[in-house]
């Protein structure tokens, strides 16, 4: 399989992950998108949402290719459906990445981090990099979700 193909086909895998987690908080979490829980330092399930899609574009866009993005706020994202649309963009700056860099996912790339040091990756790196970053993340949001007194549901990419 193509280098393009092989990564499209992974994030559809992750999208499909966080669609999952999107519908469950859609359905059960009315009014608690941006609760404070303690156990994280009192950040929100939009909290970890918008971080982890800003890691996406400080990885891919900014450090990568070079965009110069602006990094979002939780507080621009006052529902669930501005967070969606968020996500598309993401979705947008994956494809546009993987289109980039399908075929030197080993070249070199020198960039600033986001702490403002030097640094060097290559894009597949980034690519999983961002891609384990969400899964972390992700974790976090159903442990909040449990917090919050919610059963999270099977997020797995093998759901059955």
């Amino acid at each position: 399989m193509e280098n393009a193909a092989l990564l499209y086909q992974q994030y559809e895998m992750i999208r499909g992950s966080r669609g999952v987690v999107l519908q469950f908080a859609e359905t059960n979490l009315p009014g608690q998108l941006h609760t404070p829980v303690p156990a994280f330092v009192d950040k929100s399930i939009a909290y970890l949402w918008v971080h982890n899609a800003n890691v996406y574009l400080h990885w891919m866009a900014n450090f990568t290719m070079k965009l110069n993005m602006p990094y979002a706020d939780e507080k621009d994202y006052p529902d669930l459906q501005s967070i969606r649309n968020f996500y598309i963009q993401v979705d947008q700056l994956v494809i546009s990445f993987i289109n980039t860099y399908e075929n030197r996912l080993t070249e070199t790339i020198n960039g600033i981090t986001a702490s403002g040091k030097q640094a060097q990756s290559t894009p597949l790196q980034i690519f999983t990099h961002v891609a384990t970053h969400e899964f972390h993340h992700k974790g976090q949001i159903l442990s909040m979700f449990r917090l919050l007194g919610h059963i999270p549901p099977d997020t797995d990419v093998i759901r059955f």
